[in-house]
């Protein structure tokens, strides 16, 4: 191979590795999140870059998406963008990469589940969409999801798709949680994505248990009495971090 066809062929896998940095989307859609954090209801908003035809998607919440892209210096104002919600969720054709920053960590995991949905008999209609209901299991609770084949690409929020259709809403048993589409429109943009490089990529398992360690951690800031005191403290902050609302608790966090 010649300098000339040894250059080619570098500055093509230049050009794909420089790509698969970016998403260009051809369908945007936002969805809105109800939850509840210690008792309390709460909602938060979250946004999804769709590519359907390399099969690719990017979702994260609003908040965190106004975090990226708006340029904010001033800590007072940054702190007014806090969500309850910092994982960030590429689908690339076969498997999911989450990526979230724990405190100063930044961190990431790689998941391959395929879904396995049972479509039920219901069927509704609301605003000349005609919907159907399918159920699974994943992520440690039992999940519903209203989808249409009236959208006929088969992504939906979070880490869940892989039904004949859209996701239109999506719920878990004790409806602790319940994603409603908000806006679904055609939009062309190209956008971009965390870089690997700069996350550190460890097992689903490892991650769960990393960041309850980080986020239960003693800082040595606060200067305790005695051992019993700095005991409840820790417990408290436990309790704290238990009761986060979580969409995935397949893994134990210890």
């Amino acid at each position: 191979m010649n300098l000339q066809k040894i250059l080619f062929f570098f500055f093509i896998c230049m050009i794909n590795f420089l790509s698969s940095q970016d998403l260009k989307s051809n369908y945007v859609c936002t969805y809105k999140l109800d939850y509840i954090i210690n008792g309390k209801k709460e909602n938060e908003q979250f946004i999804m870059y769709i590519d359907a035809k390399n099969k690719r998607s990017f979702f994260q919440s609003s908040i965190n998406y106004a975090k990226d892209t708006i340029d904010i210096k001033d800590p007072m104002q940054l702190a007014n963008y806090e969500s309850d919600f910092n994982e960030k969720v590429l689908f690339d054709k076969n498997s999911f990469k989450v990526f979230e920053t724990v405190m100063d960590a930044k961190l990431s995991y790689s998941e391959n589940q395929k879904l396995s949905w049972i479509i039920l008999d219901k069927i509704k209609k609301e605003e000349s969409v005609t919907m159907q209901l399918a159920k699974t299991n994943a992520y440690g609770r039992t999940w519903y999801a209203w989808f249409s084949k009236d959208i006929p690409i088969d992504f939906g929020p979070y880490k869940f798709n892989g039904l004949p259709g859209f996701i239109v809403s999506l719920y878990d048993e004790k409806k602790k949680f319940v994603f409603t589409l908000q806006k679904f429109k055609k939009k062309n943009k190209t956008l971009k994505l965390p870089n690997p490089k700069n996350y550190k990529n460890i097992l689903k398992n490892a991650f769960n248990k990393s960041r309850f360690k980080i986020q239960t951690a003693d800082s040595g800031v606060i200067i305790f009495n005695n051992a019993k005191e700095r005991e409840n403290w820790m417990k408290k902050l436990e309790e704290r971090y238990i009761v986060s609302p979580l969409l995935d608790i397949e893994f134990p966090i210890k």
